[in-house]
């Protein structure tokens, strides 16, 4: 409920400073949501190991029209073939 109850981001802030750079809490319906803000993790999973964690079902759909379409953007198969 804090997260419904607050401004945008400042649950999250509060999290990152009071139990470190990665967070876990359960979001919407109850699924399990991670926060990242460790510099180290991050890179491990969005450069280093990016196939070896999943993106949520329309995460990319969700993000293509703030992003735009890329490597990072695209699914496993389509990221890859771009390469």
């Amino acid at each position: 409920m804090q997260i419904i109850k607050s401004d945008v981001g400042i649950p999250h802030i509060a999290w990152a400073e009071k139990y470190g750079g990665v967070v876990t809490y359960r979001g919407f319906l109850n699924k399990p949501r991670v926060f990242i803000t460790d510099p180290k993790v991050l890179q491990h999973v969005i450069v280093s190991s990016v196939y070896d964690y999943p993106r949520p079902p329309g995460f990319v759909r969700d993000l293509k029209p703030l992003l735009g379409s890329g490597l990072r953007s695209e699914e496993r198969r389509v990221g890859k073939e771009c390469r």
